[in-house]
């Protein structure tokens, strides 16, 4: 349960939420409409400036999902996603990105748990996948090949749905990209890897 004490230390770890980035994590550590309350109740008094749509989108989430679960099939055939999801909050991350996605979450397992697999089993530190068949309307109308539309998502989209999946599924990723038309590039290096490779 968050506590207005924990807010405090929360925003302090945060920086004062100077990046967008740490005023979504603090919401995503929400796992009730009560805790979410008392963060509604601190912005009102200390942040007024504060945009209250985002907390309204959070309020419609927990309303959504209150207590979301992993059923046994999802944990047994997605075992390295589901190990991503151990928790109530993050499950809700994964929910929200499947349906900005427009897919089940099944589906949208399907497609990353490969790419986790490469990284974490096989050591891989930059995964090429390729987009094939890839609509050139992709932009334009949203393409029947949902793995295409969804790697591409993860790739370049900035949307909160879309970044927050992409580092919860994807930890420490450093760089992702969509290079040309037909490959997606998911990349762990750091920046100093990257140069050594001539490689920016």
């Amino acid at each position: 349960m968050i506590s207005l004490e924990g807010v405090f230390e929360l925003e302090a770890a945060a920086g004062k939420y100077e990046r967008w980035n740490s005023w979504a994590n603090l919401l995503d550590s929400v796992n009730t409409l009560d805790e979410l309350e008392v963060i509604e109740d601190y912005v009102r008094k200390y942040h007024p400036e504060k945009n209250n749509h985002l907390l309204d989108y959070y309020r419609e989430i927990l309303n959504k999902w209150p207590d979301p679960q992993l059923s046994y099939d999802f944990k047994y055939i997605f075992s390295l996603t589901a190990q991503r999801l151990d928790t109530p909050q993050k499950i809700r991350i994964f929910l929200r990105g499947a349906e900005f996605c427009g897919a089940d979450p099944e589906f949208l397992a399907w497609v990353v748990e490969p790419i986790i697999f490469s990284h974490e089993v096989n050591g891989n530190k930059v995964i090429n996948v390729k987009l094939n068949p890839f609509p050139r309307d992709l932009w334009v109308h949203r393409p029947k090949n949902k793995r295409c539309f969804i790697l591409s998502i993860l790739s370049r989209c900035t949307q909160l749905q879309a970044w927050t999946l992409l580092y919860l599924l994807f930890p420490g990723i450093q760089l992702r990209l969509l290079d040309g038309h037909d490959n997606v590039i998911f990349d762990w290096r750091t920046k100093e890897e990257r140069e050594a490779a001539n490689d920016h």
